[in-house]
């Protein structure tokens, strides 16, 4: 029997839009381990071949010239080739692919379940008392939504949820019959479900789908509709070129701090640059979520591969600024891509099993046949869905406190909720660490749900405030006051003693009467990337004036055997009386009813100092009226 007869059919090696038939690979693995290590290399070396040849065709190609303004693309990868999931009127009537009453060759969500931790979440946590919003247009075939999620929940054996619906446009939402609009639904809502299963499903119906429009998705996916559904993550499948908003003020969206935003990166890798960065993935308050090729092994368990999916979108934006939290884990983790950025957003944050040849099992029913059947689906609107299921366990546990969850990914203990994926090219390679492909990696679902709200994932920082140079004179003009943060979050300042100066939160103090207070320095961490630093405090006098010391009397040499004399110090212009002290020499003040003695006991040089401190030394608790005078002092000889 020879080589390919033991093996049988050979799997399909062929490339589908450019994709190799990853399935085909896994079935060649699977073989491997039934054959003589004689042959195995023999395979290996044509498959090392046609890798060879593959990775060949990654190399980028040439960016090629702007094309009109496209339309919004849509996220599950088939039948249209490179230019899969564009979506456009003239295409509005586009059949689904081909439907089977067998099982799609999808994963189910017991594979991903298990490829992804779900399966190892023991403490609760499915989603129960938390309800993911799904942003979709039109009010198409809603019927059949609630019905072929009924068919895949019994299929799986999920337990059984009813859909709630929200028209912000009221009864005046059009129906649309546009297949594709249908299937995106379709798939957010049954994988959604798969992956937190107690969670509430709520649709928000936009009465449009056009980008700039005041009822679009991006309005409705922000407004009082979610608010309605009482939803705690916001699920958006769908993207488009950020080039299209940089005239527009977005600023007011996806705002609420209850409340996660999730979106896909695209399905479109980078083509050399920001082409392949879409919004709303780029604005700094949504989770960005990428896409990954996961093979996984059903039989036995276990992820043989996760690497980053060719058509993952993923870059640097072109406008929106990079969000602090980015900000801080890249300039100390991955200062060159940090560097390249320039200070812009980078996506994507995480990504998810987005490949549509590692692909999803879906039932769906096709509006216009009104028949029923399974299809494989993938993209990056795969991907999304499940993140934020992911997220609505996590909430259901009572550990709502990072919404939005953006900054918990890249606090320190990020390594131990995600999977780096180091191996895939988009434009980008992956590597260790955050990349332009994959961003931080794939999820840990059991880690990221469990992992205490108060752990290390918040990074420590601390607060430069130095002395405070400035003279605050009473009656004087105000002070500014500088400090800095190790976060880069502004610093809070306040006063111990308002009778003494005042201070505003942003630093410009006010003296109010003479004496000494402090000035209090904080921050107190933003509660997702970063701890409260500890206070720091800087002591400050505020006095009536300035003073200063009159010069010794000269001091004629003293013989040993005197033993001791007396000296009158300097006057201060003050009029308080002035501390006498030696600083050098075998001698010592005594003060007696005011009277200062130096008392000798030894011969040589004897340095003598006043000063005047700014208060009445004799008197503890004396006000401060002045500044401390500059010390004087002279010398003697002792012999």
């Amino acid at each position: 029997m020879g080589l390919f007869d033991q093996l049988g059919a050979w799997p399909s090696l062929d490339k589908r839009d450019g994709e190799p038939n990853v399935k085909g690979v896994k079935e060649i693995f699977f073989v491997l381990q039934r054959l003589p290590m004689t042959r195995i290399l023999l395979i290996l070396v044509l498959v090392g071949s046609w890798s060879s040849s593959l990775l060949a065709q990654h190399v980028p190609a040439r960016h090629s010239p702007l094309r009109p303004t496209p339309t919004l693309r849509w996220k599950y990868g088939w039948r249209d080739g490179l230019m899969a999931n564009t979506i456009g009127s003239a295409r509005s009537g586009d059949s689904l692919p081909a439907l089977s009453m067998e099982v799609a060759s999808g994963y189910s969500p017991a594979d991903l379940s298990f490829a992804y931790g779900y399966s190892r979440i023991t403490n609760g946590g499915d989603g129960s008392d938390q309800t993911i919003a799904i942003m979709i247009p039109f009010a198409t075939s809603t019927n059949h939504l609630q019905a072929d999620l009924d068919h895949f929940s019994s299929y799986y054996m999920l337990p059984s949820t009813t859909l709630k619906f929200y028209t912000p446009n009221g009864t005046n939402t059009p129906y649309k019959d546009t297949s594709q609009w249908y299937s995106e639904a379709t798939l957010d809502v049954e994988w959604a479900h798969a992956m937190a299963p107690a969670a509430s499903i709520a649709l928000i119906i936009a009465p449009d789908d056009y980008s700039l429009s005041s009822n679009s998705l991006f309005e409705c996916a922000t407004g009082t509709n979610v608010g309605q559904a009482g939803a705690g993550v916001v699920s958006m499948s769908w993207a488009n070129p950020e080039d299209q908003y940089s005239t527009q003020d977005w600023s007011g969206i996806f705002t609420n701090p209850y409340v996660s935003y999730v979106a896909a990166s695209g399905d479109n890798g980078t083509r050399n640059g920001s082409m392949g960065v879409e919004w709303p993935a780029t604005h700094s308050n949504v989770i960005s979520v990428g896409g990954t090729s996961l093979i996984y092994d059903s039989e036995r368990q276990l992820v043989v591969s996760e690497t980053a999916w060719r058509k993952s979108g993923g870059g640097i934006s072109s406008y929106e600024a990079m969000p602090d939290y980015q900000r801080a884990y890249l300039s100390s983790e991955q200062t060159n891509i940090f560097n390249q950025a320039q200070g812009f957003r980078c996506v994507p944050d995480v990504s998810y099993d987005g490949d549509p040849y590692t692909g999803l099992s879906v039932w769906i029913t096709d509006p216009k046949s009104k028949k029923g059947g399974w299809v494989t689906m993938g993209g990056t609107s795969a991907s999304t869905p499940q993140v934020a299921a992911l997220i609505a366990r996590r909430r259901s546990l009572g550990r709502n406190e990072q919404a939005p969850a953006n900054p918990y990914f890249y606090g320190t203990n990020s390594a131990l909720l995600l999977w780096d994926i180091v191996w895939g090219y988009n434009g980008y390679q992956a590597g260790d660490g955050y990349d332009l492909v994959s961003g931080l990696g794939a999820p840990i679902a059991d880690a990221f749900v469990a992992i205490s709200p108060t752990n290390s994932l918040l990074r420590p920082q601390g607060i430069s405030f130095s002395k405070i140079t400035n003279k605050c004179v009473y009656g004087g003009p105000s002070i500014s006051l500088q400090a800095t943060a190790d976060s880069g979050l502004p610093v809070i300042f306040s006063s111990s003693d308002s009778t003494i100066f005042t201070v505003t939160s942003d630093g410009k103090l006010t003296p109010v009467n003479a004496g000494i207070a402090s000035v209090i320095v904080q921050q107190p961490g933003d509660g997702a990337a970063w701890t409260a630093a500890e206070p720091v405090t800087n002591s400050l006098m505020v006095a009536k004036a300035t003073q200063s010391l009159e010069k010794f009397s000269p001091i004629a040499v003293k013989s040993y055997r005197s033993g001791s004399f007396v000296v009158t110090p300097p006057a201060a212009s003050s009029r308080l009386p002035v501390i006498l002290k030696v600083t050098s020499g075998h001698a010592r003040v005594a003060t007696n009813n005011g009277t200062n003695s130096i008392l000798l006991s030894g011969l040589g040089k004897v340095v003598l100092s006043a000063s005047q401190p700014g208060y009445d030394p004799t008197t503890p608790r004396s006000r401060t009226n002045y500044f401390a005078a500059k010390p004087v002092s002279i010398s003697f000889s002792v012999k």
